[in-house]
């Protein structure tokens, strides 16, 4: 938070923080983040983004980060 910003923006700035908060959140339903990765560097990089767009597709198909 910055003092310096006026209301409105200082509330975008707080409901972008949520909304990444809340897509962390579901990262970590994920066991495959939390266990020891055993394979090369760069597979853990294929995974990560696989479960990244996973997140993605529930949040497009009916399982918004807010209800609205």
């Amino acid at each position: 938070p910055n003092p310096m910003d006026d209301l409105e923006l200082a509330n975008f700035k707080a409901r972008a923080r949520a909304r990444h908060e809340t897509f962390n959140g579901r990262l970590k339903f994920y066991k495959s983040l939390s266990d020891t990765y055993h394979h090369r560097w760069a597979y853990h990089v294929y995974v990560f983004e696989a479960i990244c767009v996973t997140v993605q597709y529930q949040i497009d198909n009916g399982s918004p980060l807010f209800e609205v």
